[in-house]
């Protein structure tokens, strides 16, 4: 019976040591792939399908259309789970293997799509890592249009999440220019705390990125565009 009782806390020790051995894994496979020219530097939403790192069957996180119930606030602004300073293998953890992997502006990047047919993807989740460092510094979720109405959040859906934004900047339309444009023909809404920023056309949600880099989230004379997605819409 003793011996029993032993073998099976061997077993679940072993199990238990071989998860955490495993979860630190990820992050050492990317780093090695890099070093083969596997993983390429592209800009934009684009990537590289590497076997050993990517799956391109997940089609995780999915988002609830019209709704930002991915988005939980407190105690910790996490996007379905995933929070800024976690390390690569936590988000693999939640989400699994990425569509495609890049680096951009020399971050490692994990893509995620939720279709496999583009022309049905409602939003793309991209995560970024600082340079040198296995640590998660911003995410960006794109909603797509795709010649269909956008399904995106609307201004008010996201107001009920997360209230009123510290700071809100109007762009009017430059290739339709109107007397009187519409209120949310495009809008940045700018939140300090959780640090994100918001982005919308005609009222509706096209992106948001949790970044405490982004301008106007980050001190004054300290925002950079290297790693906000405003660079990819604008």
């Amino acid at each position: 019976m003793k011996r029993a009782l032993r073998h099976s806390a061997f077993c679940l020790w072993l199990s238990v040591f071989s998860s955490c051995a495993a979860s630190d894994g990820y992050y050492k496979l990317f780093l090695s792939q890099g070093g083969t020219n596997e993983i390429h530097e592209t800009f934009l939403y684009g990537g590289d399908e590497v076997p050993l790192l990517t799956d391109t069957n997940n089609t995780a996180p999915k988002l609830t259309k019209s709704k930002l119930s991915e988005l939980t606030p407190s105690p910790q602004l996490a996007v379905a789970g995933v929070q800024l300073g976690m390390n690569m293998d936590q988000v693999v953890a939640a989400w699994g293997k990425p569509r495609e992997v890049s680096l951009y502006h020399g971050a490692p990047r994990l893509i995620y799509r939720d279709s496999h047919e583009a022309y049905d993807e409602y939003a793309s989740t991209y995560v970024f890592f600082s340079p040198g460092s296995n640590s998660v510094m911003a995410v960006w979720v794109v909603f797509w249009r795709n010649d269909k109405p956008r399904l995106s959040p609307k201004v008010d859906e996201c107001l009920r999440v997360l209230g009123e934004p510290v700071a809100r900047n109007y762009i009017p339309d430059p290739f339709e220019p109107r007397k009187t444009p519409p209120k949310h023909w495009y809008c940045r809404m700018v939140y300090k705390q959780p640090p994100l920023v918001l982005y919308f056309a005609d009222g509706q949600l096209m992106a948001y990125e949790l970044n405490p880099r982004a301008k106007g989230v980050a001190p004054e004379g300290q925002g950079t565009d290297d790693f906000s997605v405003s660079f990819c819409l604008e």
